[in-house]
């Protein structure tokens, strides 16, 4: 972007203002500096070069641009045709399947993923039954909830297969009685990585990742040493990481470099509870490791810890944060995607953790919630106040005053992932 003074030659920068690298928040508001209301600003950025009808048209650019001008080399129309093809196609890496058990003893296949998940994250809609989270690392039948601090559990009637197309359950209650259940599937890779296949750090792990999508699995050993590094297997730091000891009653932490103020805070899955800081859990986050102290729960001695890792992608995933305006027409929250899911917690004050996606809101506003940190049925009331957000093309808009979502100076993180890149996205 560039700001017209003098006579301004943005190929060479000379007689000009730029903005490009100013912070985010910046807009362009165009002032006459008179009280006339009939005073009008009008702005071609390559869709008219008449100016409304003010100018004779010349039609400068490429064949879907407009300008009055010749653009300097380099610079585009401000279009969804001049946006950079997406390298990740968002249903080949993260897909959320709605489904209906049959209760009748004999396990159910699940279809229509898209791929093959390597971690399934299952939720009784109807039912107070406990989330139920598998992965491919940690193996078929091996249970863990995130609604709760237990170690994991083997049932031969949870999950029983990651499938090309889905997955196959049992029957047990909490993936499949006669109810309506939601699964949100990720891709990681289809084979492990074993402690000499990636950067390591100084504590060894087993990694199943996704470079692309900047996902991975991670299991690591603790050794119970302050400063310990574990290798995640991706291209960039995670933004972040959620992470449970599996052999002992411990809650479920979050981390990352996009969560809170500094690398030792962290939020707890499992509660309400509000972000909490401790230098002997998450320390650092850097582009091949992230480093943990000695606390049980993130490094006990020889006890097995699995961690999901996530970094933003664009046109794909964005861990990010807002700050609430308690008005119930709320800010606009920009992601440069159409959000499918979306998992979101107030970071400042004891509040749940919430998850929504599109498959079960397929017209806006959303408002079928369920609580990661709860047993609880899915949540539809339906009222203005429990409504949080309309999706759109490009994020997501606030519709409530409601603490939950929108307290006036209230922080909030969010993990959202893309049902379809800006370029390509229409509104709902």
């Amino acid at each position: 972007t560039w700001q017209m003074s003098g006579s301004p030659n943005p190929s060479t920068g000379t007689d000009g203002y730029s903005i490009t690298d100013q912070p985010e928040g910046y807009t362009v508001i165009f002032g006459t500096g008179s009280n006339n209301s009939t005073n009008v600003g009008v702005a071609n950025f390559g869709q008219d070069s008449s100016f409304a009808g003010t100018k004779p048209p010349q039609g400068n650019g490429a064949a879907h641009e407009d300008f009055y001008y010749t653009p300097p080399t380099g610079f585009k129309a401000l279009c969804a045709k001049n946006l950079p093809v997406p390298d990740v196609i968002p249903s080949e890496h993260f897909n959320t399947v709605i489904y209906t058990g049959d209760g009748d003893g004999s396990g159910k296949s699940i279809t229509g993923v898209g791929f093959q998940p390597d971690f399934v994250w299952i939720k009784d809609r109807s039912h107070t039954e406990s989330h139920r989270t598998y992965d491919s690392i940690s193996g078929v039948h091996v249970n863990n909830g995130t609604n709760s601090n237990y170690v994991d559990w083997t049932d031969a009637q949870s999950l029983q297969s990651f499938d090309t197309d889905g997955f196959t359950v049992g029957n047990e209650n909490a993936v499949n009685n006669d109810h309506p259940y939601v699964s949100w599937n990720w891709k990681a890779g289809n084979a492990t990585l074993g402690t000499g296949d990636f950067t390591q750090g100084n504590l060894a792990s087993t990694c199943s990742r996704n470079v692309d999508a900047g996902f991975s699995i991670v299991k690591y050993t603790g050794n119970a040493t302050n400063a310990a590094t574990i290798g995640h297997g991706l291209s960039k730091a995670p933004d972040m990481v959620i992470l449970k000891n599996r052999e002992r009653t411990s809650g479920w932490r979050v981390g990352g470099a996009r969560i809170g103020n500094g690398s030792t805070n962290y939020l707890t899955l499992n509660t309400t509870a509000a972000i909490d800081d401790a230098t002997t859990g998450f320390q650092a986050f850097t582009s091949t490791t992230f480093q943990i102290g000695n606390d049980t729960d993130w490094n006990a001695s020889g006890e097995d810890i699995i961690a999901y890792c996530f970094h933003s992608v664009e046109g794909y995933s964005k861990v990010g944060s807002y700050k609430g305006n308690g008005n119930a027409n709320g800010m606009f929250v920009y992601t440069g995607f159409r959000p499918a899911y979306m998992l979101v917690k107030r970071t400042d004050a004891t509040e749940d953790w919430w998850a929504l996606d599109i498959e079960r809101d397929p017209y806006n506003v959303i408002y079928h919630l369920l609580y990661p940190n709860g047993t609880n049925a899915e949540y539809s009331g339906g009222g203005s106040s429990d409504s949080p957000y309309d999706i759109t093309s490009n994020g997501f808009k606030n519709r409530t005053s409601n603490a939950n979502w929108n307290a006036d100076g209230g922080d909030y993180i969010y993990l959202a992932i893309a049902e379809t890149p800006f370029k390509y996205a229409n509104a709902r």
